[in-house]
């Protein structure tokens, strides 16, 4: 072969080498084109934003070339050894989420990393948002009776609330109040002192945060009409009624005007031979009575208990009706079923006893005790005879103990209505108003039982609201409560009746929820009418309607004892 010719074919074997270099080359560029990560190697998301919400934190991040799927981790500490997995996306393939059941009030951390079938990428930056806890904000303050009634708006993820209240203006200072159920948005702060200004504050709390505290409010407990107190003396309860002094028409022809001039509470029933009975034992136990010598003036038998030489109940009373309360030689006892009766057979000495020892019982001391006795004699200029007589009873109107009402202060607790018009007719178009304070209230007529629709003439109005000479005397032997009734029953059917009802299961009492203020037993009063009198109120079982009227008036000597005689207990603060 001649030279030129080998040259040549040695140029086209370079010219082929190179062709297949290139091509080989281009090929490798294409491959390394479509796949420029290292096969080994899954990127981390980046670029996480959290957004917080209401309990919950939304999570966005940019998507990772490879992965297939996205573990999210959080945690409300910056510490992804402390973190929980999401577990209930409902798409872990996109790249954002919503992380709810969080708590407020707290920073929640969030981590995220990417999948695929064969890799796993390191951990997010993590990235992190708070959730707001909203303190609660009160709407309501209600002022009443040693106590504040508040509400506020509920705060979403709360789980309680704690309510702290004092008279000063630092909420670090506040008495935490312990609420029965700190789960709902209302609470009654109890215990408080009247006509003293409190400031309140509520935070919402939940098991892991607690929200800033409320606005303060404030709050100044005062009584107001219709507020109860429960008082109770060896295990014996009563409850109490305010009512507000006012300017009211008095007489049963609605002619007169009077004006009880301060507030007071009034039992809402009679005393009861319960209550009585508790009182007489307490006494007998302070040493108050002699039972051995007869001729003493607190002496104590089976048939009378004496005090201060006048007897103040007959045990042993001469009626057809007798007394259900006994003397047994070391205990008062009370015959079955009649505990809840009105106590009678109580003279007007009694009655001031009562209230008296009732007070000293409950207080332990005397310190409010509002009746006293100076001995002044007999009126023949002896210094003192040891007897208690009419005249010799001293007021201190000062006290806050347990005491009778005054004849105005029944009056008014009767017919009160309050300040909005009557619905029901004939009381709609006849009750009577009076002007308190630019404020117009009404009033039952005076020619009506407390509580009565109706006058007097009307018997099923009265019926309704009282036990009297129609609904219980003459009944007779038919009656199984024949006498006195349990107080606060009037209205309730006894015809056939097995079982006795309960005390104040009548619908029917007054405006102010008082019992039994006409009919069952006469009421004491403490005010007179000239002298040795004493005027009684409200009518009994055994007389008929007319003597139900609120405006009528009766007269008792304070020695007398009387089968339907008793007392209702009044107190001012």
């Amino acid at each position: 072969m001649t030279r030129p010719a080998q040259m040549s074919i040695c140029i086209i074997t370079c010219i082929l080498i190179l062709s297949s270099f290139l091509a080989c080359s281009n090929m490798m560029d294409e491959k390394s084109d479509a796949n420029p990560i290292d096969p080994g190697e899954l990127a981390a998301p980046a670029s996480i934003t959290v957004e917080p919400g209401d309990c919950s934190v939304s999570a966005t991040w940019n998507p990772v070339e490879g992965a297939e799927t996205y573990e999210v981790w959080y945690s409300y500490t910056n510490d992804l050894s402390t973190a929980d997995e999401f577990l209930t996306d409902p798409d872990p393939t996109d790249s954002s989420c919503t992380i709810d059941g969080l708590y407020n009030g707290l920073t929640y951390y969030v981590w995220v990393r990417a999948l695929n079938s064969a890799l796993t990428s390191d951990y997010s930056v993590p990235a992190s948002a708070e959730l707001v806890f909203a303190a609660p904000a009160i709407s309501s303050v209600e002022e009443h009776d040693r106590s504040i009634n508040i509400t506020w708006g509920p705060v979403s993820g709360a789980e309680s609330y704690e309510v702290r209240y004092g008279t000063g203006t630092d909420v670090a200072d506040a008495t935490l109040f312990n609420d029965d159920d700190n789960t709902d948005t209302s609470c009654i702060i109890t215990g408080l002192t009247n006509s003293t200004e409190y400031n309140i504050w509520v935070r919402a709390t939940n098991t892991a945060a607690q929200s800033q505290y409320s606005e303060d409010e404030q709050g100044t407990p005062n009584p107001i009409v219709g507020d109860r107190r429960t008082y109770a003396a060896d295990g014996v309860s009563f409850d109490m009624v305010f009512v507000p002094g006012l300017t009211f028409p008095t007489g049963t022809n609605d002619s007169g005007t009077a004006t009880v001039d301060h507030d007071y509470w009034m039992a809402d029933t009679e005393a009861t031979n319960e209550l009585a009975v508790a009182v007489l034992q307490w006494a007998y136990e302070q040493g108050r009575f002699d039972t051995v010598n007869t001729s003493a003036p607190n002496y104590l038998s089976a048939d009378e208990v004496n005090y201060r030489g006048q007897m103040i109940i007959d045990l042993n009373v001469a009626t057809t009706i007798p007394n259900p309360n006994h003397w047994t030689g070391s205990e008062f006892t009370i015959d079955s079923g009649k505990e809840n009766h009105p106590v009678n057979f109580i003279s007007w000495y009694g009655t001031i006893m009562l209230c008296t020892w009732l007070i000293e019982m409950i207080d332990g001391n005397t310190d409010q005790v509002v009746y006293t006795w100076t001995d002044n004699g007999d009126g023949s200029g002896t210094a003192s005879d040891g007897i208690w007589q009419d005249g010799e009873t001293d007021i201190d109107n000062t006290k806050k103990g347990f005491r009778l009402p005054d004849r105005y202060e029944w009056e008014l607790a009767a017919r009160y209505l309050g300040t909005e018009e009557p619905t029901i007719e004939p009381l709609k178009t006849e009750a009577i108003t009076s002007i308190n304070n630019e404020i117009t209230y009404y009033w039952t007529p005076g020619s009506n039982a407390s509580g009565a629709t109706d006058n007097y003439y009307n018997h099923e109005a009265s019926n309704l609201v009282s036990w009297n000479k129609l609904n219980s005397y003459d009944i007779g032997s038919s009656d199984p409560d024949f006498g006195t009734h349990i107080v606060g029953t009037a209205g309730i059917s006894l015809n056939g009746t097995t079982e006795q009802p309960a005390p104040k299961s009548s619908l029917n009492a007054n405006t102010l929820g008082l019992f039994d203020m006409s009919g069952n037993i006469l009421e004491a009063s403490i005010t007179q009418s000239g002298t040795g009198n004493y005027i009684a109120l409200g009518g009994n079982w055994f007389i008929t309607t007319d003597y139900l009227r609120i405006g009528s008036i009766n007269m008792r000597t304070a020695a007398v004892i009387a089968p339907g005689f008793g007392i209702r207990i009044v107190l001012t603060d």
